[in-house]
């Protein structure tokens, strides 16, 4: 891409930026379209599901679509949580999804995936103008009718992500997403401001490491903890937010001391 900026003018508007190649993915119809469901591989899975719900529920009211909703499936880790009785309700709510036309985010949900094969793959057989495809749980089938404008979005972290098959892989629109991909230019200046402060609270003044990590001072502390936080510090205050983000700085601080070790 810089190889290709550098021999030709591309516009800032025209930059295909993470954000931007999913929002057009969403906004697309997948069987109008030929574009393939989503794999969004993220560290942060809250905020990448406000992201994502928050731009679907955009389409909706742009695309003037009353009543609907995205519909968010999680898993846990709870042994009765994977048994047969379990993974027929998911399928099943999953399958009516499919016919309805909602959108669907599956998070943890590798308990299924295996059997929404020819759904991700979009294996599709038409009949009467109307496209279905197969479902499968062990040794059964059932038939399911595609709605045009059913999204499939699979959210993984990138230590789950690198363990799915590569079949899988295949078969999805793939990006790496973080929220400094849907930032303006003033909450990123912020951002690195939090990390260079925070980095400061476990550097000597002689510039060695201390002995603690950053994580053990601030509790779930990671990479792209210091985005959300400028996220949220400057939610409701852009009236009041300097060029310099001083007040998204001071509320985005405050949220991150409250993740303080006692």
């Amino acid at each position: 891409m810089r190889a290709f900026e550098k021999q030709f003018t591309v516009h800032q508007e025209m930059k295909p930026t993470t954000i931007r190649m999913i929002r057009e993915n969403l906004q697309s119809k997948t069987l109008e379209s030929g574009s393939r469901y989503l794999l969004i591989v993220t560290p942060n899975l809250e905020t990448t599901i406000d992201t994502v719900d928050q731009e679907l529920r955009n389409r909706y009211e742009k695309q003037n679509i009353q009543g609907r909703t995205p519909q968010i499936k999680f898993n846990s880790d709870f042994p009765d949580d994977a048994d047969y009785t379990k993974r027929c309700k998911i399928i099943n709510d999953v399958k009516n999804s499919i016919e309805r036309g909602d959108d669907i985010l599956l998070i943890d949900m590798e308990m299924i995936y295996e059997s929404l094969y020819d759904v991700l793959n979009q294996y599709y057989k038409e009949w009467q103008g109307n496209k279905y495809v197969e479902i499968a749980l062990e040794s059964h089938r059932v038939n399911c009718r595609v709605h045009d404008e059913t999204k499939i979005i699979l959210l993984a972290r990138p230590d789950q992500a690198v363990k799915f098959p590569i079949p899988l892989l295949n078969r999805m629109e793939k990006h790496y997403f973080t929220l400094r991909d849907n930032m303006t230019m003033t909450e990123l200046k912020v951002v690195k401001q939090l990390e260079d402060w925070v980095e400061s609270l476990t550097t000597s003044n002689s510039g060695v490491l201390n002995d603690f990590q950053t994580n053990e001072t601030f509790i779930g502390y990671h990479q792209d903890t210091t985005a959300p936080m400028s996220k949220r510090g400057g939610r409701n205050y852009r009236p009041f937010v300097t060029k310099q983000g001083h007040w998204i700085k001071y509320r985005s601080t405050k949220l991150i001391c409250s993740m303080t070790v006692k």
